[in-house]
């Protein structure tokens, strides 16, 4: 199974021992699904771990070798323009290019396009109820 995970479920992750996306994240490790990731997602994770949370930088740079070592990498070549939020057009684009077959996230605007072109768009509580 191929999965993008938002930003907000790193964040999430990051903040937390406990919880539906740390455990996702840590199942994601183990090598339980593939999670793909862009450097949009990447990008937008250091961005607020820096500015908002006010992380260190050998935080961040802990945090996110971490991601980096679990996660794909591939490099979204179309644009989408889908969702009533733009900023969040980039998971969708993720999710395409990797050929993904769900997107987890805990953003309102996502969610509501579930399914999208045959993506399904699940919370990380509602992933974590697949039994995966």
């Amino acid at each position: 199974m191929r999965v993008v995970f938002d930003s907000n479920v790193y964040i999430s992750a990051a903040l937390s021992v406990h919880g539906p996306s740390r455990t996702i994240v840590k199942l994601a490790e183990r090598g339980r699904f593939q999670v793909a990731i862009a450097n949009t997602i990447t990008d937008e994770v250091e961005r607020i771990l820096i500015q908002k949370l006010r992380w260190s930088s050998e935080k961040v740079e802990l945090w996110m070798n971490y991601l980096r070592s679990f996660t794909d990498r591939v490099e979204p070549q179309d644009r989408i323009h889908d969702c009533r939020d733009p900023d969040d057009n980039h998971i969708l684009e993720c999710a395409l290019e990797a050929q993904a077959e769900i997107i987890v996230t805990g953003d309102n605007h996502l969610l509501d396009l579930h399914p999208y072109r045959g993506i399904w768009i699940l919370t990380p509580r509602a992933f974590l109820e697949m039994n995966i």
